[in-house]
């Protein structure tokens, strides 16, 4: 607990980065969490929720205090009182996957397990293999896919700021799947971390930011950085978690959990689809073609694949089904029957 103390108290004291104040309305103060102090959370770290109830690690009780994610209230029914007894005595970084709740200890260099239900010990699922991981000084953050575990390393004797991989069920080491990449980014106090499987999300205490890292290649993703924090007074960034809209971070200076909008995804374009032509089967001796009511796209073109599904709604009924539909907006427009491969007793019928 010392240890983490003076780290903290490190933190506080580096220099901030500027931003503008149109990156600070980035904040979202309607969801912070402001309760913390009234609780006695005042040291809070890790977060992890399951969408209704909001976890924080505290590093000086040595406990989790559970909060009402629509209020913000407290739940001390969900806390977890027993981290003290398990040796548990400088939890870091908190992940869940709705059965067990795995705590890192910064001081112990291991990760502790207990079940969500009664938050008691369940020790067969603890990581007691990240010393093997030298120089792994201060593990802090933890995030999972539910397969691998991220452990974010604050390394402050070797500046090996890290991201270390485990494989959650066997615990084994998968350097595969580690980002070496934090301190070239400046990313040297890394604390809490966070994705949604495409993008890693990293605190950094010292830098007053969030850094953002593609999960594919490791490779820095500057575009989805988090640069506003001190703007909004959070000087002191620990633990992360977000439901894809809101990134939620905690500060352990300020006693409270900062509120910011996610960047927005991307908007995917869809193709242009040109109405289709419809070839409907009617049997002889009909030879007028049923009159077509209603289309509706059921299928997804890509730019590979441009074939598409249609549901085709007729006014009158067809004698004879199935129905036979080809469609292929692309060159359906200038292709004639024969084109086609069809018969001679296919008709063509033109969709409006």
């Amino acid at each position: 607990m010392l240890r983490w103390l003076a780290l903290a108290a490190l933190a506080a004291l580096a220099a901030a980065g500027c931003v503008s104040a149109a990156d600070a309305q980035q904040h979202d103060s309607s969801k912070d969490f402001n309760t913390l102090s009234d609780a006695g959370n005042t040291s809070p770290n890790g977060l992890w929720s399951d969408g209704t109830t909001m976890w924080v690690s505290d590093s000086v009780d040595d406990k989790i205090y559970a909060y009402h994610m629509s209020n913000k209230s407290r739940d001390s029914t969900k806390d977890f009182d027993t981290l003290s007894d398990a040796g548990n005595n400088d939890p870091s970084g908190i992940w869940s996957d709705g059965t067990t709740m795995w705590v890192s200890d910064f001081v112990d260099d291991k990760i502790y397990a207990y079940h969500m239900s009664n938050k008691s010990r369940d020790a067969m699922k603890d990581s007691n293999t990240l010393p093997l991981a030298d120089p792994l000084v201060g593990p802090t953050g933890l995030w999972s896919d539910g397969t691998t575990m991220w452990v974010s390393n604050y390394d402050f004797i070797s500046n090996n700021d890290k991201i270390y991989a485990y494989n959650l069920a066997t615990k084994a080491r998968d350097s595969t799947k580690e980002f070496d990449t934090l301190s070239a980014a400046g990313n040297g106090q890394p604390i809490g971390i966070w994705s949604d499987r495409t993008t890693m999300w990293v605190s950094d205490s010292g830098s007053d930011k969030i850094y953002a890292y593609h999960m594919s290649s490791k490779a820095r993703d500057a575009m989805k950085d988090f640069n506003t924090l001190s703007a909004a007074g959070n000087n002191n960034p620990t633990g992360i978690w977000s439901d894809r809209t809101t990134m939620w971070v905690s500060d352990s200076d300020d006693d409270k959990i900062y509120a910011y909008k996610m960047h927005p995804a991307p908007a995917v374009s869809s193709p242009t689809v040109s109405p289709p032509r419809v070839f409907v089967y009617v049997p002889p001796p009909d030879t007028k073609p049923p009159t077509v009511k209603s289309v509706e796209r059921t299928g997804n073109a890509t730019t590979t694949d441009h074939t598409l599904t249609w549901d085709v709604t007729f006014s009158e009924r067809v004698r004879v089904g199935p129905v036979a539909l080809h469609t292929n907006y692309t060159s359906v427009a200038n292709a004639t029957i024969p084109d086609l491969g069809t018969a001679h007793d296919t008709m063509l019928v033109d969709v409006p």
